[in-house]
């Protein structure tokens, strides 16, 4: 038996010339296979369609942070039988949950873009993952965003209805020496998701798996459209948010580590299955979101990614955005389970942008003793709620605890 084992450097065959704040796509080669490499300022995404089109480099540019394992492409070369393709695990690809996928199926480039402004790869199979379904993957990035998106169209080619549970299998790392936690916003209250077991929690709140959690694989009913990863020795949040429409009801996070202490800890996001027509399609849409310099990660609003910390008599707000965003004025107010609201003031949120961190304080009023909800309203009705509560003790009015 003999393998052929092809050199992980990429040789870059320039497509369109570009500066550094502009967006560019090349060709390229990755580990003896075709590639194509989609690049701004923020963010460098290298796609290989001989792995179902699967995005198996994101580079985060101002930090000259690779979060994807080493992609790997090898033939098996076997005396009298034919070649065999073998793909080391690793990236992101979509697959279908509960089928059995093939890790290297040819997807075709239907159509690129490069501008200035917007560069983009859209990529095809009628027959994706040996199915009967055919699905059209079209990766973009715009200028001035760190922010990746995927957008998705399957399509029944038959004469009968089938079931489609698209699925995004992420292996990432922020750090290749530690666990990152996984971040993931959780409904509370439930123990099943269609036939699915999924972890219980007495209300809703973000689940945090990380090393200190014993079960090697958990399931989560979505509370949000998104789910993160954060890393102690990283400044970075990585996040991927989807339409919230396609996770509920029976969608679900999926996440799997390999032992403790390995930096190998899946985030994986599972849309609801779908009965597709014959002949009809069904549109989704991902995105990829860089988040520089937030401890954690509480809700993302729009562009915007927010962390909150309750103190003893303040709120202390941080916010990055994946694009250049203006001043904003925020309204923040505390909300009891008895739908009473207290109104914590508004300010002004200097302009962002994706590596600068802002900090707004608001100041706590005298509250009875409860458990609050933290919302907040941007300018052109931009609101949030947080899943993270603040709970006020009898005697202590002020002394906030979460």
């Amino acid at each position: 038996m003999k393998k052929v084992l092809f050199s992980l450097l990429p040789l870059c065959l320039l497509a369109t010339a570009c500066r550094n704040v502009d967006c560019c796509l090349r060709s390229a080669t990755l580990s003896g296979t075709e590639s194509r490499i989609l690049q701004n300022q923020f963010i460098r995404a290298e796609i290989v369609p001989a792995a179902t089109g699967g995005i198996v480099g994101l580079t985060y540019l101002p930090l000259q942070k690779e979060i994807l394992p080493p992609f790997q492409y090898m033939v098996e070369k076997i005396d009298l039988i034919p070649d065999r393709t073998v793909i080391k695990g690793g990236g992101s690809r979509i697959l279908l949950w509960g089928e059995k996928n093939l890790s290297s199926q040819e997807m075709s480039i239907r159509a690129e873009k490069a501008t200035a402004d917007c560069c983009s790869v859209e990529l095809f199979n009628p027959y994706y993952q040996s199915s009967n379904l055919s699905l059209q993957k079209k990766v973009s990035l715009n200028k001035n965003r760190a922010a990746l998106q995927i957008d998705l169209e399957a399509q029944n080619k038959t004469s009968r209805p089938i079931t489609v549970t698209l699925w995004d299998n992420m292996i990432a790392q922020l750090q290749n020496d530690s666990m990152d936690t996984i971040l993931m916003p959780a409904r509370g209250k439930t123990t099943k998701i269609g036939k699915r077991g999924v972890q219980f929690l007495p209300e809703d709140g973000i689940f945090n798996d990380n090393d200190d959690v014993f079960d090697k694989v958990i399931f989560i009913a979505p509370a949000r459209n998104w789910i993160a990863r954060k890393n102690p020795k990283s400044s970075l949040i990585f996040a991927i948010r989807g339409d919230f429409t396609d996770l509920s009801p029976e969608g679900f996070f999926y996440t799997w580590k390999k032992q403790s202490g390995s930096p190998l800890h899946t985030m994986e996001l599972i849309f609801n299955p779908y009965v597709l027509e014959a002949q009809k399609n069904k549109c989704y849409r991902l995105e990829y979101l860089f988040f520089q310099g937030l401890p954690s990660l509480d809700e993302i609003c729009g562009d915007i990614g927010i962390y909150a910390e309750f103190q003893k008599k303040q709120v202390l707000f941080l916010f990055n955005s994946v694009d250049f965003v203006p001043e904003k004025n925020l309204q923040v107010r505390l909300r009891n389970t008895e739908n009473q609201e207290f109104y914590l003031g508004e300010k002004q949120l200097r302009a962002l942008s994706p590596t600068k961190v802002q900090k707004l304080l608001f100041t706590l009023p005298p509250l009875p003793p409860g458990t609050y909800q933290l919302q907040g309203c941007f300018e052109q009705n931009e609101s949030f709620e947080l899943l993270k509560t603040l709970t006020i003790e009898p005697g202590s009015p002020t002394n906030a605890s979460h």
